[in-house]
C-alpha cells in the first residue's frame, strides 16, 4: 500500500541528520536572566501545567511522529509507555493510513493500552473533507481520543510525488464542523514551516482550542520529499525540494506571531511551541516567548528507536532541565515563570529585528 510505504520511508529518512534544516529555530536569540539567589530549593520546584482542562506533570508534549506500519506500532507503544509514566500528552502520527486500511488501525490503538494518557489523533487538512469527516470522528471514538489535531503541510504536499494540495478557503467551516461532530478539543498545527500572524488570525475565527506553531529549525519535510522524489527518478522535483529545504518561519518568530494574533483576537487558545526544539532549555525559552507548552518529535523518534530505557532517560533529562531553568530564573513553578516572563527575558537579533519589522504595527499586516 502506497501510504504505508510512504510512512516507513518517512521514519527512516527523519532519522537521518542531513534531513535537518540548516537554519535555526532562533531560540538561541532568547536569553533568560539568571537569578543568583533562587527563590526556593530545587526539590520544591513544580513543573506541572494545566492544558485542555487537565493537569500534566510537564509542559511537554510528544508530537506527531508515525503510524500505520508494524515499525510504527512498536514506536507508538513505547511512546505511550512514557506518556503514561510521565503524565504527558501523546499525539499520534497521521491517521490517514487507518482511514484507508483497517489493518493499519492497530499501530495507533496500541497507544490505548494505557487508559489514562491524553491521546491526540492527527490528520492532514487535505483529508478533512465531507467524505472523511464521519470516519475521523468514528476513529476518534474508537481510539478514545482526547483531542484531534489537523496538520497544515502545504509545502510538503506541493513537493510530495503523490501529494494533495489544498485551498484554505473552506478551512474554518471544516474546523467548526469537526468540533461540532466530535465535541473534542481541536488543535491546528504546522509540520515545520511555522504559522504566521495572518494564518493565526484566521484560525482564531474558528472553534479551535490550540495552535501548534511547528516552526522552521528542525526536520525539513521538503528535503525528505526531495529524497523520495530522487529515489523515484524525478531529478527535477528533487532539485526544487532542495531549494526549499530551509523554507519557513523560525520557531521563535512563529511563537511571537501566533501569540500576537491570539492576544489581538482576545481568544483563549493554547499556544504550543514545536519545531526543532532539542532540550528542556529550548522548551522553556519557547514558554518565555509566550507558549503554554512545547512539543518534540524527532528527539522522541530517535529515543523510541533505541528502546524504552532511552526514552525514559530523555524525558528525565528534559524534566531536570525544566526544573533548573525555573530554579535559576527565580520562579517556583510554570505559572510564576509565565507571569514574569517579560521581565526575565531578553531578545537578541535577528529575532528582535523580526519583532520590529513584523509585529510592532500589527494592524498593517
Amino acid at each position: 500500500m502506497e501510504t504505508l510505504n510512504r510512512k516507513n520511508e518517512h521514519i527512516l529518512l527523519a532519522l537521518r541528520s542531513e534531513c535537518q534544516m540548516d537554519v535555526t529555530t532562533w531560540l538561541e536569540c532568547v536569553l533568560i536572566v539568571h537569578q543568583a539567589l533562587p527563590k526556593c530549593s530545587l526539590k520544591d520546584i513544580d513543573t506541572s501545567i494545566t492544558l485542555f482542562g487537565r493537569k500534566f506533570s510537564l509542559p511537554l508534549m510528544i508530537n506527531a511522529i508515525t503510524g500505520g506500519t508494524e515499525k510504527a506500532k512498536q514506536i507508538n507503544e513505547r511512546l505511550a509507555t512514557v506518556a503514561h509514566e510521565f503524565n504527558i500528552p501523546l499525539m499520534l502520527g497521521s491517521i490517514r493510513p487507518a482511514l484507508e486500511c483497517k489493518e493499519a488501525l492497530e499501530s495507533y490503538s496500541v497507544a490505548r493500552k494505557f487508559n489514562d494518557i491524553f491521546l491526540i489523533i492527527n490528520i492532514g487538512i487535505a483529508q478533512l473533507n465531507k467524505q472523511n469527516m464521519r470516519k475521523i470522528v468514528d476513529l476518534a471514538q474508537e481510539l478514545e481520543a482526547n483531542a484531534i489535531a489537523i496538520h497544515l503541510n502545504a509545502l510538503q504536499e506541493s513537493l510530495q510525488p503523490e501529494g494533495d494540495t489544498f485551498s484554505g478557503e473552506e478551512f474554518v467551516n471544516k474546523l467548526n464542523e469537526l468540533k461540532e461532530e466530535s465535541k473534542l478539543p481541536i488543535i491546528v498545527k504546522e509540520v515545520g514551516c511555522g504559522i504566521s500572524y495572518e494564518v493565526a488570525e484566521i484560525l482564531c475565527n474558528a472553534k479551535i482550542d490550540a495552535i501548534d506553531v511547528e516552526g522552521a529549525g528542525g526536520t525539513s519535510f521538503a528535503y525528505i520529499e526531495g529524497l523520495r522524489a530522487k529515489r523515484k527518478g524525478n531529478d527535477v522535483d528533487y532539485e526544487i525540494a532542495m531549494n526549499f529545504k530551509n523554507w519557513g518561519i523560525p520557531t521563535a518568530a512563529s511563537i511571537l506571531e501566533v501569540k500576537k494574533a491570539i492576544e489581538t483576537k482576545n481568544r483563549k487558545i493554547h499556544l504550543i511551541a514545536g519545531g526543532g526544539i532539542q532540550t528542556g532549555i529550548d522548551g522553556m525559552k519557547a514558554i518565555a516567548l509566550g507558549a503554554d507548552a512545547f512539543a518534540m518529535a524527532r528527539k522522541f523518534l530517535i529515543a523510541a528507536v533505541n528502546g524504552i530505557d532511552a526514552l525514559r532517560r530523555m524525558v528525565m533529562k528534559i524534566q531536570k532541565e525544566i526544573k533548573i531553568i525555573l530554579y535559576l530564573s527565580g520562579t517556583k513553578n510554570i505559572t510564576e515563570f509565565t507571569r514574569k516572563r517579560e521581565k526575565i527575558t531578553v531578545i537578541l537579533d535577528p529575532l528582535k529585528t523580526w519583532i520590529d519589522q513584523r509585529l510592532r504595527n500589527v494592524t498593517n499586516l
